[in-house]
C-alpha cells in the first residue's frame, strides 16, 4: 500500500510579523517566569529563553532548494495532522505552524526566500510525514542567482 498523499491549504498573507512577535511575547513570559521560579537570580538569562523557547515550540529542520524556476521546501513534520498544518506565505517568506491538539510545544517553522515568489502557483502536499512546497520564483526573480546561492 502506498503512503496516502495529502493536499495542505496555504494561506496567503500581507505579512506574518504578528503571528513571529506573538511567539516572543510568549516566549520572553515563560522566560520571566522561569526567572521568578529561580528567585529573580541573575545571570541565566539565556538559559531561561532557551529553556522557555524548548517548552513553547519545536523548529523542523528545514529543506529548501531551487528546481525548474521554483523553490522547493520540505519540512518533516512527523505526528501531525496534516489537515491542521497552517501554512501562511508571502512573497517573501513562510511560516508553518502546529498546534497538537493534546497541548504540548507547538511546530514553528519559519522560512525566508531569497527571492520573491508568485504566492498564486504555490502547493502544499503532505507526503510521508513530510510537508512540501512548491512555490514559483515570481517573473522578477533571478533564479538562476538564487539556484547558485542555495546549491
Amino acid at each position: 500500500m502506498s503512503p496516502m498523499r495529502m493536499l495542505v491549504p496555504v494561506n496567503y498573507s500581507a505579512h506574518i510579523e504578528d503571528e513571529i512577535a506573538a511567539l516572543h511575547e510568549r516566549i520572553a513570559l515563560r522566560a520571566y517566569e522561569k526567572f521568578l521560579g529561580r528567585g529573580q537570580t541573575d545571570g541565566c538569562d539565556l538559559e531561561d529563553w532557551f529553556t522557555a523557547e524548548a517548552d513553547l515550540i519545536i523548529r523542523p529542520r528545514v529543506e529548501l532548494h531551487a528546481e525548474n524556476c521554483d523553490v522547493i521546501v520540505q519540512i518533516p513534520v512527523p505526528n501531525v495532522d496534516p489537515a491542521a498544518l497552517n501554512v501562511r506565505i508571502t512573497p517573501n517568506a513562510m511560516l508553518v505552524t502546529y498546534l497538537p491538539p493534546a497541548g504540548g510545544p507547538e511546530v514553528f517553522g519559519l522560512v525566508h526566500f531569497q527571492e520573491e515568489i508568485d504566492l498564486e502557483g504555490v502547493e502544499a502536499e503532505y507526503l510521508q510525514e513530510t510537508l512540501k512546497v512548491v512555490a514559483p520564483i515570481a517573473e522578477n526573480g533571478d533564479y538562476r542567482r538564487w539556484a547558485e546561492s542555495v546549491a
